[in-house]
């Protein structure tokens, strides 16, 4: 793809993109792989990619209340767009080139580093742009590498006794096993058991739409994924569904059946999963991908993200962002 386009029509190398690793960059959600895989279901054929020497930027078009809307390659299922820290001047030259482009009113660029953040602020401030915070997330990690046999000794000490109690409470009630399973041959099982889940009742079911059940159907073929449940004998109590390479991966999709809920099994699952993963060997950063409370016992630190709005320069933009920013105003209130 030609750094010197302004917009290029999206274009992936179908075959590695889809089944190879993601590269090892610091945020797998944001490698090549996982794009592929993202447009492949969430994607349409006006899709876009604003490219720099350093940096690729694709773009998914959208109508949103009348604005004609450039986003990143995010939903509820993909958070993040440009979560690594820029590596030059990038900002400006990007800006440029979506400024350039006719029919559009608003450019979305959501899970954004805060340099990037930073850096294309200052840069719409060049162009004469409207530039916009419009939400910020703390996610929780923990890094295994820096002291794995301290973080092992924390999960077993005395701050994590009342879990082992529901361990064993519901063994009592129910024998019970942690297994690292095929992701391909799972994903059927697993999306079955979901529907038990507290997931059902928020609808939040990974079956939810054809497109959302393709693409963990793919992904769970993608090398990189990894699938664990907490089984009774061949009931799955509760799920836990990763992405990622060796120094980083990302905790996806966790469910837990609700008849089990008051024996903490999600906790119990995310415990099984990290001593798993320092068993392994891996010594690199376990990424929540969110800020619950319930991943704080668990986590060493978390990184903040930004979601920023950036808004064309004509009096369609102008009339449009103000109705954003009243209706904003409104839902606050």
């Amino acid at each position: 793809m030609s750094p010197d386009a302004p917009l290029a029509r999206l274009q992936w190398d179908s075959a590695p993109a889809m089944t190879g690793p993601p590269a090892p960059t610091a945020d797998p959600t944001t490698s090549d792989p996982w794009l592929a895989l993202w447009q492949r279901h969430f994607g349409t054929p006006e899709d876009l990619s604003l490219q720099t020497n350093r940096t690729r930027l694709p773009l998914t078009r959208e109508q949103r209340r009348g604005a004609r809307v450039w986003r990143s390659f995010t939903n509820g299922h993909s958070q993040r767009s440009l979560a690594n820290p820029p590596q030059g001047p990038d900002a400006l030259d990007l800006l440029t080139r979506i400024k350039a482009q006719r029919g559009w009113d608003m450019l979305h660029l959501q899970g954004l580093h805060p340099d990037w953040a930073r850096d294309l602020t200052q840069a719409a401030g060049v162009l004469g742009l409207v530039a916009k915070v419009e939400h910020e997330v703390q996610h929780l990690f923990t890094d295994l590498g820096e002291a794995p046999q301290s973080y092992l000794e924390r999960l077993s000490g005395s701050g994590f006794k009342r879990l082992a109690k529901s361990e064993r409470a519901l063994n009592r009630v129910t024998p019970v096993s942690f297994h690292q399973d095929d992701p391909a041959s799972t994903i059927d099982a697993y999306l079955a058991a979901e529907h038990h889940s507290w997931k059902a009742q928020q609808g939040e079911l990974l079956t939810h739409d054809q497109a959302t059940t393709g693409f963990y159907r793919d992904l769970s073929r993608m090398p990189g994924t990894q699938m664990f449940t907490l089984r009774s004998a061949d009931q799955i109590l509760g799920g836990f569904l990763t992405y990622g390479h060796d120094s980083h991966v990302v905790c996806l999709k966790t469910f837990y059946d609700t008849a089990f809920q008051k024996y903490s099994v999600g906790s119990l699952i995310i415990r099984n999963v990290l001593l798993h993963l320092l068993d392994q060997g891996f010594a690199g950063r376990v990424d929540f991908y969110s800020d619950r409370a319930g991943y704080a016992r668990f986590a060493t630190g978390q990184a903040r993200y930004v979601d920023l709005v950036i808004w064309a320069r004509h009096p369609r933009a102008y009339a449009l962002r103000q109705m954003r920013d009243a209706l904003q105003r409104h839902r606050q209130q």
